[in-house]
């Protein structure tokens, strides 16, 4: 019936692609999910401020001075739980093209393929975390960096990008990048501190593939929300947003003849089981200063 022509390792391959095209994705932490199990449940460490009594949820200690007994203390401990979702794509191919398998692959995979990559990032960033992964966006660990006072719309000043940093945890600062859309870079060259342009071109004495803005990478994603909308530029560690996936099991994909027989096509099918949030539940508020901070931080609408 046609079926036999799509193969195991086309489809897995048509994974790998989508993955490799994926812009975000690949920066994001996987855990594997074992053979018997559709889920994750986790223990973390609920902890929501650094300041003394809070820090690692409740965990405090005393100089001998200090008191005359010391508190009983312990870490507070909260249990996540990621189950696996699925994001399906579904194709109807005439048995003209399905004689031909070389038409039929450069047709369905390489469509597929970004399809794929495409949907995931997109739900990184915007995913509603009902039936879907949860996106950064949508996060209650979400920081909305303020714009400034007298700031004309649709624009990025240094001030914001400046600001934005400083709310990234200093412990997460070496692999954070900026998500920005496209027509953000009509901001970036523009901006300097002093003398010294605080963006610098992909290429040249950096020799980096991406340009650099306060020395971290610029990934450019047409996911991204259009100039002077939340989410036009984003700085964002993505090591700390988790996903899981099925060990094993890859792309899987089915045929049917029967679904479109009246119409001599056949139905092609492919579900892929991924999930994914956040690692952080909440902002953090810091042992000194008021500015709460994140892994992710989002400038506000201008």
């Amino acid at each position: 019936d046609g079926g036999f022509l799509v193969r195991k390792d086309w489809s897995t391959a048509m994974l790998d692609r989508a993955t490799q095209q994926a812009q975000l994705l690949p920066r994001c932490r996987n855990i594997p999910v074992g053979a018997d199990f559709d889920g994750l449940e986790y223990p973390y460490i609920d902890e929501s401020s650094r300041v003394d009594g809070s820090r690692w949820g409740g965990v405090q200690v005393f100089w001998k001075a200090e008191a005359a007994t010391v508190t009983n203390k312990q870490p507070k401990i909260g249990k996540g739980e990621l189950r696996l979702e699925e994001i399906m794509g579904l194709a109807y191919a005439t048995e003209r093209l399905i004689r031909d398998s070389s038409a039929l692959e450069g047709l369905l995979g390489g469509s597929f393929e970004s399809e794929f990559a495409f949907k995931i990032d997109a739900a990184i960033l915007y995913g509603t975390g009902s039936g879907q992964m949860l996106g950064i966006l949508n996060s209650p660990a979400l920081v909305t960096q303020a714009a400034e006072t007298t700031q004309v719309a649709a624009t990025v000043l240094i001030d914001n990008v400046l600001k934005m940093y400083a709310r990234m945890p200093a412990r997460l600062k070496p692999g954070c990048v900026w998500l920005i859309h496209p027509d953000v870079m009509t901001q970036l060259p523009k901006m300097v501190i002093g003398q010294m342009p605080v963006w610098i071109p992909p290429g040249g004495l950096s020799n980096n593939q991406n340009s650099l803005l306060l020395g971290k990478p610029v990934i450019e994603t047409e996911q991204s929300q259009g100039l002077g909308t939340v989410g036009d530029i984003l700085l964002v560690n993505l090591n700390e947003y988790v996903y899981i996936t099925k060990q094993g099991e890859g792309l899987r994909y089915d045929t049917s003849m029967h679904v479109r027989f009246l119409n001599d096509e056949q139905t092609f099918r492919w579900v892929f089981r991924i999930n994914g949030q956040p690692t952080w539940r909440t902002t953090l508020t810091p042992y000194k200063g008021a500015n709460v901070v994140s892994p992710f931080i989002a400038l506000a609408a201008r």
